[in-house]
């Protein structure tokens, strides 16, 4: 009997969590408008002795929230104007963070589990890739590429339980080149 209710605690704070995260994604939705360029970039210059703590918390709390960072990026590019190395470090260390928490999400939201029940050729085959020789290559194509959702490969490489320590450096090396081009061509325009 022990055995059911904590499965059915773990499948509570599962459904919270999972409704935290809804939550979080229906205000974005709802408040899209005020995550624009210019209002972050307003927002964030209204403290100027701790710009750079405030973007990078900023930056944080929209990885976990799921909300794509090309506008925070355009935003930190009109804040960092003189200082695109720092711009790109400060958002690489938020990447960084945010993929090491969605690394560790993953086992805490059971999504292992669910993975493995609903998709286990897809996720066998995700597997040999990501742990293959040319996994971090992998990882790091997906980082660079605009398009994919950097998020879900933090979520299926802690799913799948790929080592961190090849993981993380290969997501930021791609997400280090995808950004340096952007701030360089960004600031340029």
């Amino acid at each position: 009997m022990p055995r059911n209710d904590t499965s059915a605690t773990g499948r509570t704070l599962r459904i919270i969590k999972v409704s935290v995260l809804l939550v979080a994604i229906a205000l974005y939705v709802i408040f899209a408008q005020r995550f624009s360029t210019d209002d972050l970039t307003a927002f964030v210059g209204r403290y100027p002795g701790w710009t750079v703590a405030v973007f990078f918390a900023i930056c944080v709390a929209r990885g976990v929230a799921l909300i794509p960072g090309t506008p925070f990026l355009a935003a930190g590019i009109l804040l960092f104007r003189n200082e695109p190395w720092l711009l790109l470090g400060v958002f690489l260390a938020s990447i960084a963070v945010v993929s090491w928490m969605l690394y560790h999400l993953s086992g805490w939201l059971g999504l292992a589990a669910w993975f493995e029940k609903h998709y286990p050729e897809k996720t066998e085959r995700m597997r040999q890739r990501l742990q293959g020789p040319y996994g971090q290559w992998f990882v790091a194509l997906w980082a660079f590429a605009p398009i994919a959702p950097t998020d879900l490969v933090c979520y299926v490489a802690g799913t799948l339980k790929i080592p961190l320590r090849k993981f993380l450096p290969a997501l930021l090396a791609g997400e280090a080149v995808i950004c340096t081009l952007y701030i360089f061509i960004l600031r340029n325009i």
